[in-house]
Order: structure tokens, then C-alpha cells, then sequence
């Protein structure tokens, strides 16, 4: 009896969640504080006839043209501020995955639940439409890596890895997450056995995206290393390439000590996605932004663990 009170509870206290997360997301909507705007790869959709001549671009494309068509369809908008509307839905939709993790993993309290999860609506100020999709991504993968409660975990895996597709950056880091994290063991139902398969799926996509990205900067990983991180070292070639081998070679013998010598080092859940949005952000800004959600989760449940432990 005393389980089913607090089931009650809990769906209550999930319902008056939704609808205040809902309101405000509404709200951040209806008076116009941010628009989301078709970015150039997805207009120029419009201006080709053949799908063949969008190749490493096709995801993506298929992706947003067929949620913006959906909400074009029921609303009777034009595309500009249907995809607004798209990208104003994912928000809440992150709002609402958001508050999931922070019920689990730091506060069961409804009101500062609530608090936390409009963080996301805050972050939007600073985000593009891309960003608010990537976003939505990692933090669909991070829910769904770190929270053993969450239902139909490889469905919300392969929706994470759809909505990645919105940049090459994105997916690349998720996909560097997930092969971290099963080597490492830190997520509890993805298994180097498992491995086989993603890689199978996946790694396919990903030559695709790497070689277009490569062939977009003339084949120069410097060229390419310059829309990221590079980007700030202003350095020459000269200089960068040793600097980049001596990198790869501490990370490479990091990464050997801590998964072949010695692996029950590191078996926590911070690692793989701490690991890949490092990664990511020599190659792109957004491959790092990203993961803006999850470095605030992270850093509110390690809060609340530290003030648990004084209270003891």
C-alpha cells in the first residue's frame, strides 16, 4: 500500500513537473525571447531537385525538413517559423529530460526540480537551432547511459544518434562516448560486445562525414583543426605539428595505462563524455557546447554529494 501511495506521488509530481516546464517553455515561445533559424545547409535543400547531390548532408536533412514538414502539416505554417516552432518543442523536450535526471540524481524536492530544469531555457539564449538539437542529443544519450530506470534504452540510443546528425561534430563525439564508455565499463548496458554492431552501423556514416569534412579543408587535418581549438593558437604549422604528436602520444599511453594495465581506474559515468567533448572541441566549438547540459548535471550532482557528506 505504502509503494503504491508514493508510485501516485511520483506520476503526480512528474504531471505538475511537465505542465509548469511546459508553460514556461510556452511562454519563452509566445513572447518571442529567442528565435531559432534555419541554418544554410538545410535552406539550400530547397534549391536542389535530387537527393543523390546532398550525400554526407542527407541525415540531416531528412532529419529537420521531415520534423518542420510534420509541424507545416498540422499547423499550416511556413517552414521559417515551423522549424522555430521544432526547435521551441526539443527545448522542452530537453527541459523535460533534464528534470528526469535531476529527480534521480540530485533532488526528489519538486520546487528546485523545476528550478534546475528550465536551465536549458536559459542556455537557448546563447544557442543556435543546431545547438539546441546537439544538445538534445548528448543529453538523451547521457539520460539514457546513466539513469537504469529509463525504458526502451536502445530506441532512445538510436533517436540520440538520429538527432546528432545535425552536425558531423556531434555525432562524432557521441559516437566517441559510447565506444569510451563500453570500453571502461561505465555504462551499464552498453558492452564491448555490443561494440561489434554499433561500429558496424556507424563507423560507415562516420568516414563519410570525415572525409567530407577533410575534403572541405583541402585534405589539411591543420585546416581542419583550425574550426576548432586551432582556431585560438594562431600557430604555425611548424609549430602545431609537433604539439598535436606529442598530445596524441600522452593521451595514447593515458588511455592504454587506464584501459589495458590498469582498468579499475576509471569506471565512472563523467569519464567518456568529459573524454569525447575534449575531443570534439579541437575539431569544432559546437562538437564541445553540446555537452554544456551534462557539465551541469555532473557539476550539480557532485554539489549535492559534497553537502550530503558535511551533513553526515
Amino acid at each position: 500500500m505504502k509503494a503504491l501511495n508514493s508510485s501516485r506521488i511520483l506520476i503526480k509530481q512528474n504531471k505538475i513537473t511537465i505542465f509548469f516546464l511546459f508553460i514556461f517553455s510556452y511562454l519563452f515561445f509566445l513572447f518571442e525571447f529567442k528565435e531559432f533559424i534555419l541554418w544554410s545547409q538545410i535552406l539550400e535543400f530547397y534549391e536542389i531537385s535530387s537527393i543523390s547531390s546532398i550525400k554526407a548532408h542527407t541525415i540531416r536533412i531528412l532529419l529537420i525538413n521531415g520534423l518542420v514538414y510534420l509541424v507545416q502539416f498540422f499547423l499550416g505554417v511556413d517552414r521559417i517559423l515551423a522549424f522555430n516552432i521544432t526547435a521551441h518543442i526539443i527545448l522542452f523536450f530537453s527541459t523535460v529530460i533534464f528534470s528526469k535526471i535531476v529527480y534521480e540524481s540530485i533532488t526528489k524536492k519538486i520546487f528546485p526540480i523545476i528550478l534546475i530544469s528550465i536551465i536549458p531555457i536559459l542556455i537557448s539564449f546563447f544557442q543556435n537551432g543546431r545547438g539546441i538539437f546537439g544538445c538534445f542529443s548528448i543529453l538523451l544519450l547521457f539520460y539514457t547511459l546513466s539513469i537504469k530506470k529509463v525504458k526502451l534504452k536502445w530506441i532512445s540510443l538510436v533517436v540520440a544518434a538520429f538527432f546528432s546528425n545535425v552536425s558531423s561534430g556531434i555525432f562524432s563525439v557521441l559516437l566517441i562516448t559510447i565506444i569510451l564508455g563500453a570500453l571502461n565499463k561505465s555504462f551499464f548496458f552498453i558492452k564491448k560486445k555490443h561494440l561489434i554492431f554499433i561500429l558496424f552501423l556507424t563507423l560507415p556514416l562516420f568516414i563519410i562525414y570525415l572525409d567530407k569534412n577533410l575534403k572541405f579543408y583541402d585534405y589539411d587535418l591543420f585546416k581542419l583543426l583550425s574550426h576548432g581549438l586551432g582556431m585560438i593558437f594562431h600557430v604555425n604549422y611548424n609549430i602545431l605539428l609537433p604539439l598535436g604528436l606529442i598530445f596524441f602520444t600522452i593521451f595514447f599511453l593515458i588511455s592504454f595505462y587506464l584501459f589495458i594495465i590498469n582498468s579499475k581506474i576509471i569506471y565512472t559515468i563523467e569519464f567518456p563524455f568529459i573524454t569525447a567533448s575534449i575531443i570534439g572541441l579541437f575539431f569544432g566549438f559546437s562538437s564541445f557546447n553540446c555537452f554544456i547540459y551534462v557539465y551541469l548535471l555532473l557539476f550539480l550532482q557532485k554539489l549535492n554529494f559534497v553537502q550530503k557528506n558535511k551533513l553526515k
